[in-house]
């Protein structure tokens, strides 16, 4: 099977194709990666104007909570009030964003109540203020109780920071692989095809460009009359092979043919003409033709017989009659 053209074309196709696969899907990978890697970014963008928002929110009740307690002034509670309202956003987008990874919901179930705790204290400091004065609220400010409790958001943040960086790292290293495997397969596969592409025509030029050749110039030569021709097939069991002994057999044929007809011509009629097949046009007719010269031979011969019976009797007869003239 494994021997015709046809099946050794087929198979380069197939190497071809499978170079092309090969190149598509390291191509497709590269580009998945580059592109899950665009969305980290996006990602990591976003998570860290979601931590800074938060940070902004709890900054703006510390000096919301500072102004009231300096001046006593109630218009000073509004940056409190403002910035308490946008913690819950900010932790509602934070939990949106990190709902892919189990370590920052994590972080992120720990980040909620440290901001909780440190509103919270934020509104004892007013109260204190507004029930004890200005000095209750001072001493309590001096425990540094909310510089513990923002530290410890800060912590969380920054973690949860480390680990978004971390992951784009990662991700990075994976997609400039991915993107590296990808030039080296298109590279190697480029290659590869190209070396594929010169050897089909190498084998077309030496297993099938050039054996037509020989087997057109044998076939010129035929047309020609000339017989003295021999064409191998080189153990060759393709196709082409398959016409070259087609053509050394038809050739063997034809010499056959006119050895045949170089006897009939020497005179030799007993030479046996043997046709190929009932389709043999030439075998037939050769054979036809020598029977026919063995027929009309042998006619000639039993004419020539019978002339020379009958010139017998003739002189024969002149003889009788002149001993019988003598005798009288």
């Amino acid at each position: 099977m494994w021997n015709s053209i046809g099946a050794k074309l087929w198979l380069g196709y197939l190497s071809i194709l499978a170079i092309l696969l090969a190149v598509g899907g390291a191509s497709y990978v590269g580009t998945v990666k580059l592109a899950e890697t665009a969305q980290l970014v996006t990602h990591t963008l976003d998570l860290q104007n979601s931590l800074k928002e938060l940070l902004n929110a709890v900054d703006d009740t510390q000096s919301g909570q500072r102004g009231y307690v300096i001046t006593g002034d109630e218009s000073a509670l509004e940056q409190y009030q403002s910035g308490a309202a946008r913690i819950d956003g900010a932790l509602r987008e934070i939990r949106t964003q990190v709902a892919g990874s189990t370590e920052q919901q994590r972080r992120t179930e720990r980040l909620g109540p440290a901001a909780a705790a440190r509103l919270a204290y934020s509104r004892e400091i007013i109260e204190l203020r507004q029930k004890k004065g200005f000095e209750a609220a001072r001493r309590e400010i001096a425990t540094k109780r909310g510089a513990k409790l923002i530290g410890d958001m800060l912590e969380i943040v920054k973690e949860m920071e480390a680990h978004e960086v971390a992951e784009l790292k990662r991700r990075e290293e994976e997609a400039a692989q991915a993107a590296a495997l990808a030039v080296r397969t298109i590279a190697i596969g480029v290659l590869l095809a190209a070396a594929l592409v010169v050897g089909a025509g190498v084998f077309l030029t030496r297993h099938i460009a050039r054996p037509l050749r020989q087997v057109t110039e044998v076939a010129d030569r035929i047309t020609d009359g000339d017989l003295s021709i021999s064409l191998a097939a080189g153990g060759r069991e393709d196709e082409v092979g398959a016409l070259m002994k087609s053509f050394a057999a038809m050739a063997g044929s034809l010499k056959q043919m006119a050895a045949v007809a170089e006897q009939v011509a020497d005179g030799n009629l007993t030479v046996v003409a043997s046709p190929k097949s009932p389709q043999d046009v030439l075998g037939n007719a050769l054979s036809a033709m020598v029977a026919n010269l063995r027929r009309m031979t042998q006619e000639i011969r039993d004419g020539i017989d019978v002339l020379a019976a009958s010139s017998r009797k003739a002189r024969s007869a002149r003889w009788r009659s002149r001993r019988t003239g003598a005798s009288r």
